[in-house]
């Protein structure tokens, strides 16, 4: 509502009409636009006739000039003025009025200036003509014409179909018929079956159906159904019309079809990716599920009567009905938890087990969210998801196993480098003095008062060798040569040894399996490993008891596997050794391969027995196992793999005489100057010429001065400058028929990988006997040359200068 009419002030109405309301009244009811400005042109009341003709609310008219609302019908005359009108004086002139929507509306406008000042502005609107509504008329049709022909998704249409409702005949077609069905207007108001019959069969039956129940009731009828253009392509349409009866009965149906493919087709995929999701939540195991808080009741999708194994029917629908199978321990816990959330606390996810039918347990995530209600405090319900992480839960015990496994191993490794580091040097003192007291002996002979002492200190010598060993062979860096073994003639040489080593009051049964596939081991770890089990074993048994040793073929398939690190599915040749002793608990089941864990007493076991056994059953590609309760005995399976071929032939472990040397030149190549002389004194003592070198460098100028050949290359393999593989090499470019024996008491996987020695690779383990001495260098020398040419020693050169066969450096090169 505009502001009152202020009063005039002189009385210019007629009747000299008194009261302001009356005046106020027919000032805003006036059927014409009525304005009063003030002396500069700028509105301070308007009528709502003002309002109307220009489309603007009278508060936006307040305040602006006439000459921002309106234009001289004569542009040449500028902007509208009114300063220079006197008192009583009157402008009338066409006006071209600015609308809301932009339009310029034609109107008659006058000004009179009353006595105050202020500006009476009266706006009328011209009669229209028979021509000006013929011309409205014209645009009102263009704008319909235009607005059908231009929608970017739909197609406008009439039909008649006549009294009965029957007849199918178009009366307007907009012109995006050709665009929607391929087809003219022409073409379809001739023959409008041709666009009928592009609705697909299967939908034209639900059409009439709908038209019939839309004419019944006379409501609008809306169809989805599928077209069939001519180019064979379909289409989703949608068809929107409302029927209404004209004055001769005819049945009009005005309509419009929407082309709905785009809206359709996303339909369709939001199904297939709701489809997928509903799939990927079977496959995760994960419910969905909603808690009345006002009622207890419980909605639940269907993943989650499979994840507790239990009917739809079978209990109640309620969290007090669902906490009764939850597992004892957890229930309160879960209680709690939604107790919590209906007080409009923030759930936390929770994890419990819940308990199958048959009493199996399952491990269920869950989480939600509070549901308010319209106050937005209040808490009615309560949505989330339940997730079945049983998996889960398994991979993450069998990780931290895992885990645990690999602390062991890198223990292993830790222990694997240390011996590796101890090893080299250890051994070079232990030859020395194992060697050195084998010397001393056959000077002094057994009846020497001196004998017995010396033996001790061979003894003392030859355990910590063993112990070495012992932490080689458990750190799978002992050096070994596998070969293919019948284990059940391996083990059956041994059996008398092992029965004399754990003593008359334990029986000791070796039960061979028949028919026992070959496998590759090392037979002096094969010995190891039979020796420390059955010791293990005689060590559990207090007083009288049964030791049983084992073979036979066994097929691993994957369900085995899966369970057990390290193996694979295939043949394996079972060796089991079993006792009948006080058995172990679990807690010393998860340390026995442990290095230096022992439950034995003081001096009586170094804790490296059963650790070596693991390192070497891993070294040669096993797998061990242990089975043990208190009181019932234990049981160490280990499994070798199947290997092809026959066995090959194993060197006698019976001790005869060493065999002798026959004159042949030997070079030996040491780095430590003790070892190097002992062993050119062992050497020598079996008849072997000897040329000593104490570093690599040395050894090839002694070979590259020499005239007459050398027969065997003796190396130690790690060494300054160069290692002994890098040795033999440079010398092989000179002597290709040389012999090469190596020496070592660590290899550090120079000419082993993982300890196993290369194929045709001779190796002596240090510190070593006269006798293991004579038997290598004899075999060393007669291994038949591997494809090398028969002569490859140098061409005859010129004299050199006479050199000593021992090298002397002048100094020693660092390790």
């Amino acid at each position: 509502m505009s502001p009152p009419l202020p009063p005039t002030g002189h009385g210019s109405f007629p009747g000299k009409i008194a009261s302001e309301a009356v005046l106020d009244a027919l000032f805003h009811e006036a059927p014409h636009g009525l304005l009063l400005a003030d002396a500069d042109g700028r509105l301070v009341t308007v009528n709502q006739r003002a309002s109307t003709i220009t489309g603007h609310a009278a508060d936006f008219l307040i305040g602006r000039t006439l000459s921002e609302l309106a234009v001289p019908e004569d542009q040449t005359e500028g902007p509208l003025r009114f300063d220079s009108l006197p008192v009583g004086g009157t402008i009338e002139s066409g006006w071209y009025l600015r609308h809301r929507d932009g339009r310029l509306i034609p109107i008659l406008g006058q000004v009179r200036r009353l006595a105050d000042g202020h500006l009476l502005v009266t706006w009328r609107e011209p009669a229209p003509t028979a021509a000006g509504r013929s011309a409205d008329l014209q645009q009102e049709l263009e704008r319909m014409r235009f607005l059908s022909e231009n929608l970017a998704d739909g197609m406008v249409y009439q039909i008649n179909s006549g009294r009965d409702g029957r007849s199918r005949d178009f009366t307007y077609l907009s012109p995006a018929v050709r665009r929607f069905h391929h087809l003219t207007v022409e073409e379809v108001l001739l023959d409008p079956s041709r666009l009928y019959s592009q609705v697909a069969p299967e939908f034209r039956a639900l059409v009439a159906e709908r038209e019939a129940q839309a004419t019944a009731a006379w409501t609008p009828v809306d169809v989805e159904v599928v077209v069939e253009l001519p180019t064979g392509e379909r289409r989703w349409r949608r068809f929107v019309s409302a029927p209404r009866r004209q004055p001769d009965g005819c049945i009009v149906w005005d309509g419009i079809e929407l082309d709905i493919t785009p809206r359709k087709l996303a339909e369709e995929e939001s199904g297939k990716q709701r489809a997928e999701l509903l799939a990927v939540q079977h496959l995760a195991r994960i419910s969905s599920y909603r808690l009345d808080l006002a009622t207890d009741a419980v909605s639940w999708s269907p993943e989650f009567f499979e994840i507790v194994e239990r009917h739809p029917d079978s209990f109640p629908h309620t969290s007090a009905a669902f906490l009764e199978f939850v597992h004892p321990d957890d229930r309160e816990r879960l209680r709690q938890a939604i107790a919590a959330a209906a007080t409009g606390a923030p759930p936390d996810r929770v994890e419990y087990r819940v308990l199958t039918p048959d009493g199996r347990v399952k491990h269920i995530a869950s989480n939600g969210r509070v549901e308010f209600a319209a106050d937005g405090r209040t808490p009615v319900g309560l949505t989330g998801y339940s997730q079945d992480i049983s998996d889960l839960v398994r991979a993450e015990v069998e990780r931290d196993r895992l885990r645990a496994q690999l602390a062991q191993a890198r223990k292993l490794e830790s222990v694997g480098r240390l011996a590796g580091g101890v090893a080299h040097d250890f051994n070079n003192m232990l030859a020395v003095i194992l060697g050195r007291v084998e010397l001393l002996l056959q000077q002094v002979g057994p009846d020497s008062p001196h004998a017995r002492n010396i033996g001790q200190i061979q003894a003392a010598a030859q355990r910590s060798a063993d112990l070495t060993r012992q932490l080689l062979a458990f750190a799978r860096r002992q050096t070994v040569s596998p070969k293919v073994l019948s284990l059940n003639a391996a083990i059956e040489a041994m059996v008398e040894m092992i029965r004399r080593l754990i003593g008359e009051e334990v029986e000791l049964v070796w039960i061979p399996g028949p028919d026992l596939w070959p496998v590759r081991f090392d037979p002096a770890q094969l010995h190891q490993v039979l020796t420390n089990l059955c010791v293990n074993a005689r060590d559990a048994i207090a007083g009288v008891g049964r030791v049983v040793i084992r073979t036979g073929n066994l097929t691993l398939d994957r369900g085995f596997c899966e369970g057990q690190l390290g193996f694979s599915p295939g043949d394996y040749v079972l060796l089991s050794v079993s006792d009948d002793g006080q058995g172990m608990d679990e807690e010393t089941l998860e340390h026995v391969f442990e290095p230096f864990f022992t439950t034995k007493e003081i001096h009586r076991g170094t804790g490296l027995g059963l650790p070596t056994v693991f390192g070497i059953v891993q070294q040669n590609d096993g797998q061990i196992t242990v089975s043990s309760r208190p009181g019932e005995g234990s049981c160490f399976r280990v499994f070798l793999p199947r290997v092809k071929g026959q066995p090959d032939e194993v060197e006698a472990t019976t001790r005869e005489a060493p065999p002798p040397g026959r004159g042949e030149v030997v070079l030996v190549v040491e780095d430590e100057p003790s070892v190097l002389d002992l062993t050119r004194a062992m050497l020598e003592s079996l008849g072997y010429r000897v040329v000593a070198a104490r570093t690599p460098g040395e050894a090839l100028a002694v070979v590259a001065a020499r005239e007459s050949p050398f027969h065997l290359l003796l190396t130690d393999v790690v060494m300054p400058e160069r290692n002994g593989r890098e040795l033999e090499e440079q010398i092989r470019a000179i002597c290709p028929d040389l012999k090469v024996l190596f020496m070592s008491g660590y290899t550090a996987d120079i000419i082993a990988h993982r300890g196993v020695l290369d194929e045709g690779r001779q190796f002596i383990q240090k510190p070593f006997s006269l006798h293991t001495l004579a038997v290598r260098v004899r075999t060393a020398l007669e291994q038949p040359h591997a494809q090398r040419p028969a002569s490859g020693y140098l061409p005859p050169r010129a004299p050199a200068e006479k050199r000593s066969d021992t090298v002397t450096p002048s100094r020693r090169s660092d390790q």
